[in-house]
């Protein structure tokens, strides 16, 4: 047999969401009549209670078949084995409802004298026909329910041979939280592919709310300055351009001439930026310049 891809399933799946609301729509009316039948003087007869109970059974067989694989939230709740057997025993049952009905009806009509509803022993003339009704209609949701089965049975054999259907609202790559073949796998198993995590990633990855770190230097904390911004006399992130380095020796030649001509700091510069040692000698304690009063 040839492989099923997911465009097929995906087509299948809209055939059966479409065959289950024309299922809605024949129940409903099979209800009416029903109804309609159980206010004849006579009453309905017992064996239309089957039919009129598989009305309500049937509704949330097919919220749950129909509704559940077209939300991202409720696919997890799908599945196609699920469905099958739900469909199989709808089958089953409006199959019995409606033959159980249809031989009763027959049987009435055969026993009198036309063979024809007018001449029925079961009933009226008019629980005759509303039985009639019933029954076409149970026979086309008969139909339908064997053809959704039909659908969810050949969903469940690409279940078997390939993957799980329903899967088309997921993006490339990434695996359904429902399929059974990724996420049953041994827990030690060599085969990553069904790994949530990316496994180039880092064991304990960066928060986002954290700031990034910076790349460790040499040496860490203690790693000397020199050659850096800082241990060159200039900010960190200033541009290194000749201006500046112009400008830099300037004030580091203005700086040293003062110190070494008025003799103020005995102490020895510093080799990297040619600032005084602050640790060498003791600083002498200046005053600004102003009108003090004795």
């Amino acid at each position: 047999m040839a492989k099923m891809s997911l465009s097929k399933i995906g087509t299948l799946q809209k055939a059966a969401f479409f065959t289950h609301g024309f299922q809605g729509l024949a129940i409903f009316i099979v209800w009416v009549i029903l109804l309609a039948l159980k206010a004849q003087k006579g009453g309905s007869p017992a064996a239309a209670n089957l039919m009129f109970a598989m009305c309500f059974i049937s509704v949330p067989i097919i919220i749950y078949t129909a509704m559940t694989p077209r939300w991202p939230r409720t696919v997890k709740f799908s599945h196609p084995i699920a469905q099958t057997s739900l469909c199989f025993l709808s089958t089953i049952l409006w199959f019995a409802g409606f033959v159980s009905l249809a031989v009763h009806n027959n049987e009435g009509i055969s026993k009198g004298e036309s063979k024809t509803c007018s001449t029925t022993v079961y009933g009226t003339p008019k629980i005759c026909e509303l039985s009639r009704g019933a029954i076409g209609l149970g026979v086309v949701i008969f139909l339908a329910w064997a053809t959704t089965t039909g659908m969810y049975a050949y969903t469940c054999y690409f279940l078997w041979k390939e993957n799980l259907p329903f899967t088309s609202h997921l993006r490339p790559g990434v695996i359904a939280t429902h399929d059974v073949e990724a996420t049953t796998q041994d827990a030690f198993s060599h085969k990553d592919d069904h790994n949530m995590l990316d496994p180039q990633e880092d064991e304990h990855p960066q928060s986002p709310y954290q700031p990034t770190a910076a790349t460790p230097t040499p040496g860490g904390v203690y790693a000397p300055l020199s050659g850096t911004a800082v241990g060159q006399g200039r900010w960190q992130g200033e541009d290194d351009d000749e201006d500046a380095d112009f400008r830099r020796d300037a004030y580091r030649n203005q700086h040293n001439a003062s110190v070494s001509d008025n003799g103020i700091y005995g102490g020895r510069t510093t080799p990297l930026t040619g600032h005084q040692d602050p640790y060498s000698v003791q600083q002498p304690i200046e005053f600004p310049e102003g009108p003090y009063r004795y």
